[in-house]
């Protein structure tokens, strides 16, 4: 099967908002389509859109990245801290990160296929459940759930900073 490659014009704006060209998708619909279909290729380090129909088959990465692709949508109640994020992979959480500068808390994946970590930020929805397992020793903050001890370290966001380096 042949792939085409593709160089689009979609950017993720600073505000996880998604743009193709000048124009904002709206359509909440495209965009879940997209992040179903979220790849980061880990040797170029840069995220594409992997479609696949019939015979046909194409990449189009994206042009430019700044806020965060995922967004962790749902907490799941297990073992251990697990969620949901919007592309409706359920990963299991090792750290959260906060960054200071952009006033988030995000954390990655690990996509076994593209062999990749993709950065995902925590939504408030999430923040408030997990405010209750909130606790503080040692000067380090940490989410206590099911006797696991979740750390929050502080980090800045860089969205180019993962590849396929182990994390």
């Amino acid at each position: 099967m042949f792939t085409e490659i593709v160089e689009t014009e979609i950017v993720i704006d600073e505000n996880d908002n998604w743009w193709n060209g000048k124009l904002q998708i709206t359509n909440n619909g495209v965009i879940k389509f997209f992040k179903l279909n979220l790849n980061k290729d880990p040797i170029q380090n840069r995220y594409f859109i992997h479609l696949k129909h019939n015979k046909k088959e194409e990449k189009g990465y994206l042009k430019k990245v700044i806020g965060f692709p995922l967004l962790a949508k749902n907490f799941l109640e297990e073992e251990t801290i697990k969620f949901e994020l919007d592309n409706l992979v359920k990963t299991s959480v090792k750290e959260i990160f906060y960054d200071p500068i952009k006033n988030s808390y995000w954390s990655l994946w690990y996509d076994s296929k593209s062999q990749s970590y993709i950065p995902y930020r925590v939504t408030s929805k999430i923040l408030q459940i997990l405010s209750s397992y909130l606790e503080y020793e040692h000067e380090q903050y940490f989410f206590s759930y099911q006797n696991l001890n979740i750390p929050i370290l502080e980090k800045t966001y860089e969205p180019n900073e993962f590849s396929n380096a182990s994390y």
